[in-house]
Parts: structure tokens; sequence; C-alpha cells
């Protein structure tokens, strides 16, 4: 088992949150995002405990490739990103391609993610899809001129929501909304509309509207925020699953007192507690989690126990 430490990044878009409420050590500058679990070359995260603390995980994992399980098909990098994102002003609306169209035209992997909702400010929401079918030239034509996020379905959202948010989903974080994002491990974004900010440089971001054109889904699709079942009766706590795709599973779990699990050697189990704190123990190994931090358990662990007051995400592939 291994306590993470993250990477920050500070995009313009970014607010106080991740250091104000979640105790991270990122300065009193903005900071947009936090990546808790990445061997992304955009952002290594590094190990924080045992006797590889300060490796990057993605130089343990390239020693160790057994411990991402027999579902990772024999890659040595993860197959998964995990962020946390503090959305001070609206995200743009933005697009990600899917695997084929990715690794034809940008050599990555498309992306496919779920928004896991960890705060939201009333009135707090997000775009997610088209309100109504779209041509392809409508879509570059209201991107143009400004009028594309009144074509977009918007989505209030509260703590505790989750929302799984497929490749060609147009969609945009917005204002006040703290989340716990888990992707495929790409960071191919097209960005379709900006609300007319400018970056650091003072020019206007780029856009990538041909591209986007390409890729979005432009017909509405069904939205659910509250995952996709509730688990049986857990001794020690409660759960739901939140995903289950071809790229991750997602469960969210209620810690009361204890709970037990396994990491065989399909996968690794990746976890983000959200809520609380929580202990993990294998043998005599402990770790502990406040609200807001990640531990990597690898494949083929075995039995490990989770105990205290919080809720946490568990992550496989």
């Amino acid at each position: 088992m291994m306590k993470l430490s993250p990477v920050f990044k500070d995009y313009l878009w970014g607010g106080h949150r991740l250091h104000d409420e979640l105790g991270k050590d990122c300065g009193a500058g903005i900071t947009a995002e936090s990546w808790e679990l990445s061997t992304h070359p955009d952002g290594l995260c590094r190990i924080a405990s045992g006797a590889p603390a300060g490796e990057t995980l993605a130089a343990w994992l390239a020693d160790h490739p057994a411990a991402l399980g027999t579902r990772a098909g024999g890659r040595t990098d993860m197959p998964i990103l995990i962020k946390l994102i503090d959305a001070a002003q609206n995200l743009s609306v933005q697009v990600h391609p899917d695997d084929d169209y990715a690794r034809r035209v940008e050599g990555d992997a498309g992306k496919t993610e779920l928004w896991y909702v960890l705060d939201a400010t009333e009135g707090a929401e997000v775009i997610c899809g088209v309100a109504e079918e779209l041509s392809r030239e409508e879509l570059a034509a209201k991107a143009a001129d400004g009028s594309i996020v009144s074509a977009l379905r918007r989505v209030p959202v509260h703590r505790g929501d989750a929302l799984l948010v497929r490749a060609g989903t147009l969609h945009g974080i917005g204002a006040g909304v703290l989340i716990c994002e888990i992707q495929q491990a790409s960071n191919v974004t097209y960005r379709v509309y900006d609300y007319g900010r400018v970056g650091a440089d003072g020019k206007p971001r780029d856009l990538h509207i041909e591209k986007a054109r390409e890729v979005a889904s432009l017909v509405p699709s069904e939205i659910s925020l509250g995952g996709m079942a509730r688990l049986g009766f857990l001794r020690g706590g409660a759960g739901r699953l939140l995903a289950a795709t071809e790229y991750f599973t997602v469960y969210e779990f209620m810690v009361k007192e204890n709970l037990s699990f396994a990491a065989d050697a399909a996968s690794f189990h990746a976890l983000v507690v959200t809520d609380g704190m929580c202990t993990l123990t294998h043998g005599a190994q402990r770790i502990s989690l406040a609200r807001g931090e990640s531990a990597f358990i690898p494949a083929g662990l075995g039995a490990y126990d989770v105990a205290g007051n919080g809720t946490l995400l568990l992550t496989h592939v």
C-alpha cells in the first residue's frame, strides 16, 4: 500500500479550496487541479510512504508492472488518472475524443471520465451534452458566436452526485463545483468555447472547433446523478456502484467502523477519501488518509482493512 503525493496545476479558472479546505500543500495561489494518481508525463505523482517514498509512481510501476494487474494488459503505465478539481470559474466548454480518434490523430488515449461532486455552492451546475440535436455546422456557428452554452444541457449538482461523461460529450464544470474526476489516462482536450477569457499572455486561449466537430456527440443522451446501484448489506459501512465501464469501475463506500477489501491479481485499487478520515491496514502496515488524500493498492496485495468514519472512492480496472 502506498500513500501518494499529488501534482498541482494552476489553470486560470482555479481557486483556493484545494489548499483551504483539503489542506493541499500547494501554496496560497490559485490551484485548479491536484493530480492524485497519475503516471501521465504531464503530471507525475510521487509515492509518499514506505521504502519507495519520493519515487514517482511511474518509475516504481516500470519496475513492478504486475502491480497494475492482469487487466492492464501488460502495460507499465497507469491506465487511469484521478484528479481533484476546484472550479472557481466556469471551465471551458470542451470535448474529448474516443480511443480510435485520439490514437489516430493525437497518438494518445481517448477520455471517458466520471465526476464525483465533493462539494457545490448553492445553484452550482455542470454542462453535460446537448439540450437538443445539433448539426456539425450549427455547433461550429454557435461556438463562433458564443451562443453554444444556450444549446447545451445544464445540470444542477450537489455534494455526492456522480456523473459519467463519455468521450464525445460536450461538457464543462461550472463555477463553485469541487470535483473528484476519475478518467482515462489522457490529456487530450478540444476547447469549444471559453467565455471570452484570455490566458497569462493576454491572448485568447486556443479553440479546437474543427476537431470538436469531428468527435462531438450532438444527440441528447440520458443523464443520471445517482450512480448505478446501491450495494447490499455491508458490515461496518455501506456502498454504491457509481460506474462500471470498459476503462474503470468506481465504488463509493461509507465507512462507519471497518470494511474489508481484497486486491487480487486482476487489478490494483485506487482509493480517495472524500470525507472524514480512514486508516488502511495490511498486516503491520498502516496508512492514514484524510479528506482529499489518496492511496495506491498494488494488484495481488490480498486482503486489507479500512477503518474510520468517512467516505472513500475505490477504483479498479
